[in-house]
């Protein structure tokens, strides 16, 4: 199994939609999931992501798409703090993939501390897609981040969802 010492998670089973980079359930978790967009208006976009640490400083960077100085660095000049809540049914049974022998003959369910972070990026452009990527301060002050992605909001009328 792929445990670290001392941790509950067998990272080999973890579902992907979680963590990009599985962590174990009881470890200092050191990634994030990967960010999805929803409730996309006329000029704004939501953006989500999930961690197994309450952590600080969840946000999200964003830019106009240019790089910085011609570096060929991708410039995320703007910021938008996030809401962070800690999802509470969130639960691991006997079917999970828990190998501390704490857990081995597990009768009920046991809490999974999962934080969800939402922030809201505003003031774009119609038919234009912008680089962003997450972040999220871990307690012990490690500063996480995404990749880059892009996002963009409400697509125009008669205008592809994605082009060839």
């Amino acid at each position: 199994m792929a445990t670290s010492p001392g941790c509950l998670f067998d990272h080999s089973k973890t579902l992907p939609i979680l963590l990009s980079t599985p962590q174990p359930y009881g470890c200092q978790p050191s990634a994030i999931d990967q960010s999805f967009l929803q409730y996309p208006t006329a000029d704004s976009v939501q953006v989500v992501w999930f961690t197994e640490f309450a952590g600080q400083n969840h946000q999200v960077y964003w830019g106009d798409g240019g790089s910085s100085s011609g570096s060929g660095v991708v410039s995320l000049p703007h910021q938008a703090i996030a809401l962070t809540t800690r999802l509470s049914h969130t639960r691991e049974d006997s079917q999970s993939h828990l190998v501390h022998p704490d857990f081995e003959n597990l009768q009920g369910t046991v809490p999974r501390p999962i934080w969800r972070h939402q922030a809201t990026v505003t003031n774009l452009t119609p038919g234009r897609r912008v680089p962003y990527r997450v972040s999220s301060t871990r307690g012990d002050g490690q500063s996480i981040q995404s990749d880059i992605f892009t996002l963009a909001p409400t697509p125009q009328p008669d205008h592809p969802l994605k082009s060839c």
